[in-house]
């Protein structure tokens, strides 16, 4: 029946599965299960798909796929899950801040750095807890770069930060 659970329902399913074989180290199978829920046309699927975007990307990052991870980030960054207070307008930073690490595994400096700051620029939960991160992120490619006044700058907003990650890296 059209109305009935599942077929409202059948991406959750799907994502949770992914979870589990995550919970297994069955990678290929979470991505298997992340894709099969995304292809879904649900209830379900309509209002998350910016977190299933980004748990695919990080699958394809752990794979070292960056290539992959970029553009399953950059479709987490595309959606529009419609509800103020989603998964997406908590976690944009995060979502910023992995794309950085890609870009720097990747040696595109300039892109990760100008994630990095696309990071800072995001008022979400995340970022209030890793600004201190990000600015060190930072500071480390323009030192790597001899740009030793913005390392300077960068490493000093680091130090200025009240965050968690700031307190825990001491």
């Amino acid at each position: 029946k059209k109305g009935d659970w599942l077929s409202q329902n059948k991406s959750k399913v799907y994502y949770n599965l992914a979870i589990c074989y995550s919970q297994e180290k069955q990678i290929n199978k979470e991505i298997e299960m992340y894709e099969e829920a995304l292809s879904q046309k649900d209830n379900w699927i309509s209002n998350n798909k910016s977190h299933l975007y980004y748990n695919l990307a990080n699958c394809y990052f752990h794979k070292k796929d960056y290539y992959k991870a970029i553009e399953m980030y950059t479709n987490t960054l595309n959606q529009k899950d419609g509800k103020k207070g989603d998964w997406l307008s908590k976690n944009k930073s995060r979502v910023y801040y992995n794309l950085a690490s890609c870009y720097y595994i990747k040696h595109d400096d300039d892109k990760a750095i100008e994630m990095h700051n696309a990071a800072l620029k995001q008022d979400d939960d995340w970022i209030l807890k890793n600004q201190s991160r990000i600015y060190y992120n930072l500071a480390s490619f323009y030192y790597a770069n001899n740009k030793n006044d913005e390392a300077i700058e960068m490493y000093t907003n680091a130090l200025n930060q009240k965050d968690e990650w700031l307190s825990k890296n001491k």
